[in-house]
């Protein structure tokens, strides 16, 4: 941003993240003046966060608790959201204005829910009206960090789908990244995508939690047509997903389970493999069915199957000397870079024969 602003002179200049008309130096510094720094009138997050630390970790303490009921940060899929939120938080004051200090069920405050509730509501009015710009402009607005820059979409070589903001396709210039607050759902081409859906719903465990704790949102495989949405993509557009072996997406979809090594083509002109990622340098064996589809037949990966030196999820039963160091949810999440280069790579042959994979 200082880059582009040292070429604007005074009047010129226009306010980003402030309330006033004018970026400027609160010294009065030039912009190409040693020292400057443009953030006269910009918010000052410290206030809040310094300013209502106590608080803060109040309404941490409730997130946790939610976290640990249910899924990390799984409010942000639930139906008619904003208008839920907002009738909790209600719930939770009237509960405070007769006298109820803290909520019976947590311990906790009834203020701290509130408040937790009010940030919900606020993050999903936010989020619907970030869509809502993004797709009046057809989906290419510079408010995705990764086509920041981009004159057009002949700039871009691919689309990822369900992928995280910080993630390994963040920042990079020839990727039209879709985090969670474009919904990828709404993505309508043209570029061919490689697509991560969310997979938790679809996992061995979901089952039991369903069981557990209940809840719509808990119910396999009620993933908010996540997964749908990606097939449908990878078919008109081509490309690749990519989901934990053994998700049971694949069978709710109708997509043949990979059953040998290497890719086999399905009934439907697609194709289905399972690749290791330890292959690619990721510490524990994370095992991984692909679906592709294109015009063109897929080049293979890398079918080795080197055992990892980690694990993903915890111990079990068979004694310490069967188990291995357990990664931390980060990098058990995490998409090695080779892999994650070899899916681009993947997405691009789709219509383009040239395209080979790594060595």
């Amino acid at each position: 941003m200082v880059e582009n602003m040292t070429q604007l002179n005074t009047q010129e200049q226009v306010a980003v993240e402030t309330f006033g008309p004018l970026e400027a130096d609160p010294n009065g510094k030039k912009p190409d003046e040693s020292g400057a720094k443009l953030d006269a009138g910009k918010n000052r997050v410290g206030l809040v966060l310094f300013g209502f630390a106590l608080a803060l970790q109040e309404v941490s303490k409730v997130g946790t608790y939610g976290a640990n009921k249910y899924t990390d940060n799984g409010w942000m899929e639930v139906p008619d959201g904003e208008r839920r939120y907002t009738d909790a938080m209600m719930r939770h004051l009237l509960r405070e204005a007769s006298g109820e200090q803290c909520d019976p069920d947590t311990g906790l405050r009834h203020a701290a829910h509130a408040a937790w509730n009010a940030l919900a509501r606020l993050d999903l009015a936010l989020r619907q009206a970030l869509n809502e710009k993004v797709n009046s402009a057809g989906g290419d607005l510079s408010a995705s960090p990764a086509t920041e820059g981009s004159e057009s979409l002949n700039d871009l070589l691919c689309a990822a789908l369900f992928v995280q903001p910080t993630g390994c396709y963040a920042g990079m210039p020839d990727v039209d990244a879709w985090p969670e607050h474009r919904d990828a759902r709404r993505y309508s081409g043209p570029l061919p995508v490689v697509a991560h859906p969310p997979c938790q719903l679809w996992g061995a465990m979901a089952a039991v939690n369903y069981s557990r704790w209940g809840g719509e949102h808990n119910r396999p495989g009620n993933d908010g047509g996540c997964f749908a949405a990606a097939l449908d993509s990878v078919r008109r557009f081509g490309g690749v997903i990519e989901h934990p072996a053994k998700t049971k997406a694949w069978a709710a979809h109708g997509l043949a389970q990979p059953a040998a090594i290497g890719w086999q083509q399905t009934i439907d002109g697609g194709w289905v493999c399972e690749v290791w990622q330890s292959a690619y340098g990721h510490r524990a064996n994370k095992a991984t069915w692909l679906y592709y589809y294109g015009t063109n037949a897929p080049f293979d990966l890398r079918w080795a199957r080197p055992a990892g030196t980690h694990q993903i999820g915890f111990h079990d039963q068979r004694g310490k000397a069967a188990n291995k160091p357990t990664l931390g949810k980060r990098e058990a999440n995490a998409t090695p870079l080779e892999f994650r280069d070899e899916l681009l790579r993947l997405a691009m042959k789709a219509h383009n024969v040239e395209v080979t994979g790594s060595p």
